[in-house]
């Protein structure tokens, strides 16, 4: 299973640079048809529309990940049962997308019969569920990183002992390099609810107003551009 599952992921970075190209190019076709320059816009919107597609080949039984994530999670013990509850419910909301996700591409090509429009909301509503709990569970995590870097400084406020110190200011490092990662996280999550809560339909249902395309490119290429980097 282990090998398996490695194997699979070794397409996760080729699928967040095709990512970032798919949402640049839904960027770019808004722009050119906002300023009805149609060949373009026409141009980037295959580009766009082949990219989405290959990713979701890309995806093919991404569901079996976080069946696995999951059960290493429930064998983990972790002193935080909250954090560790809030993570087997963002994998589970994330398998679901992946099942969905694949039903979609197999009725788009035609393998299995049936209209993979009412497969993408009920995908899209698990992704936009995974995302804010993924948000929730980063900002609980902010917020206890300040916590602990503020114990810390106040310890070596407090230390005399110039060795002590050191190791204090060492772990003090750590924490903000930790804490960049969540931001990171933050920040990459959010650019991904554009897309999701306007494929769900819950966006348009609470503004009454759709996403334009601008604003899901840039939201989408930005979580690209974030993922590639933790991935590099």
């Amino acid at each position: 299973m282990n090998r398996t599952i490695a194997w699979i992921n070794k397409t996760e970075g080729r699928d967040k640079f095709c990512k970032a190209i798919q949402y640049a190019s839904r960027f770019l076709k808004w722009h050119f048809t906002n300023t009805e320059n149609k060949e373009l816009a026409a141009r980037f919107n295959g580009l766009f529309n082949g990219m989405k597609d290959a990713r979701k080949l890309f995806r093919l039984f991404k569901t079996i990940n976080e069946i696995q994530k999951i059960q290493e999670l429930l064998n983990k013990k972790d002193n935080d049962e909250i954090n560790k509850a809030l993570n087997i419910l963002v994998r589970a909301f994330f398998g679901l997308y992946w099942y969905f996700d694949n039903l979609v591409i197999l009725k788009s090509v035609k393998f299995i019969h049936g209209d993979p429009k009412p497969d993408n909301k009920k995908g899209s509503t698990c992704w936009l569920i995974a995302l804010l709990l993924s948000i929730a569970q980063n900002i609980r995590n902010l917020l206890k990183s300040l916590q602990e870097e503020a114990n810390l400084v106040k310890q070596v406020l407090e230390n005399q002992v110039e060795q002590e110190s050191v190791k204090l200011n060492d772990q003090i490092a750590k924490i903000k390099k930790q804490r960049f990662d969540i931001y990171l996280s933050i920040i990459k999550n959010l650019g991904d609810t554009i897309t999701a809560g306007q494929a769900s339909n819950l966006w348009p249902t609470l503004l009454n107003k759709n996403a334009s395309d601008g604003l899901i490119g840039l939201g989408g290429f930005v979580s690209a551009v974030i993922t590639s980097y933790q991935l590099y």
